[in-house]
């Protein structure tokens, strides 16, 4: 929730048009999650993985004045290696199970809501955000040194999904850019005010107790 309320906070700051830096931005977080993944599975290091993502979103906020582009390019990135790392830390913590990495992805939606809510406060946050963000980069760095797994996925889903790869990648990429796309052109109701936003949110949040 914290990661994505700061990349979400810092693009209230750019010069430059905030339509474009959102499709830049989401490219960038989630379109380039599958070769981040790929090299993160490389050299095994997803725990560093998000230590850098964390150090990326960092050094995006000095940048915001300097180079807007640069600025939205590393907080997209820096969101993405993050939650590859994260990602492949659940899925080893909870095998076989697909409610932790709901849970772990859902609060997003809080720190979403929670940046455009912050603005009034942004002199407070742009300078906190790097600081928070750098401690739990050296956190996660730390985490990373220990010894990394050799496999995450039993040997023979692992054959099934490389059979499927190239489909799969295409399809997930298009997602990604209509998602992108049309969260930006269309105007939904419930994304403007305090309260239909809110019970959204919440509602995304819920865990049923079964």
């Amino acid at each position: 929730a914290f990661v994505d309320f700061i990349c979400i906070f810092s693009l209230f700051h750019f010069n430059a048009d905030k339509g474009e830096m959102y499709l830049l931005y989401n490219f960038c977080a989630f379109g380039l999650q599958f070769p981040v993944g790929l090299v993160a599975d490389l050299f095994r290091a997803h725990i560093k993985f998000s230590s850098l993502g964390c150090f990326l979103i960092a050094l995006a906020f000095p940048m915001i004045g300097i180079s807007p582009i640069f600025a939205c390019v590393a907080a997209g990135i820096g969101n993405s290696c993050f939650h590859i790392g994260g990602g492949v830390t659940v899925m080893r913590a909870f095998p076989q199970k697909m409610a932790p990495l709901g849970i772990f992805v859902s609060p997003g939606a809080i720190g979403v809501f929670l940046a455009m809510a912050a603005v009034p406060w942004k002199s407070i946050f742009l300078w906190s955000c790097p600081v928070v963000m750098l401690i739990a980069a050296g956190f996660f760095f730390y985490l990373g040194m220990k010894e990394e797994p050799k496999e995450i996925f039993p040997g023979a889903s692992l054959k099934k999904i490389r059979r499927m790869a190239g489909v799969a990648i295409v399809l997930l990429f298009l997602a990604v850019v209509f998602r992108s796309y049309f969260g930006l052109i269309l105007v939904f109701p419930r994304k403007s005010g305090f309260v239909l936003p809110f019970l959204f949110i919440i509602g995304c949040n819920i865990r049923p107790n079964n």
